[in-house]
């Protein structure tokens, strides 16, 4: 009955040039992450020099929904980040930092790619 239904939908999604392919740990890195993650009842994540907020979109696209506290010194990147955060009430951006063992200042490289920016 559903088997119909459900190569019907595929093929609909394909025609708009969409794929479709079942979330698992054992085709999915952040699905794998997530597994480890839920086996050991991780709640809470650091994300650390983040830029944007990839890591933390793709937490949240496989299904974590703990606590994500996101630092990320750069202003452009920032921006974006709090933006991105804004509508999740788990997800958390401290205002802009670099984080380290040190405390102190420290001179950043910025890359024309904000993602390759770095200390």
């Amino acid at each position: 009955m559903f088997g119909g239904t459900k190569k019907a939908v595929k093929r609909l999604l394909k025609s708009y040039g969409f794929d479709t392919n079942r979330l698992s740990p054992a085709s999915h890195p952040s699905a794998q992450l997530l597994a480890a993650m839920n086996q050991v009842r991780i709640d809470t994540v650091f994300d650390i020099g983040v830029n944007i907020g990839q890591f933390a979109q793709e937490l949240r696209s496989v299904g974590f929904f703990g606590k994500i506290i996101s630092f990320d010194p750069l202003t452009t990147a920032h921006a974006q980040l709090t933006i991105a955060a804004a509508r999740d009430q788990e997800w958390l951006v401290y205002p802009r930092s670099a984080v380290g063992n040190e405390d102190g200042e420290i001179e950043i490289n910025i890359a024309g790619n904000s993602v390759s920016s770095s200390v």
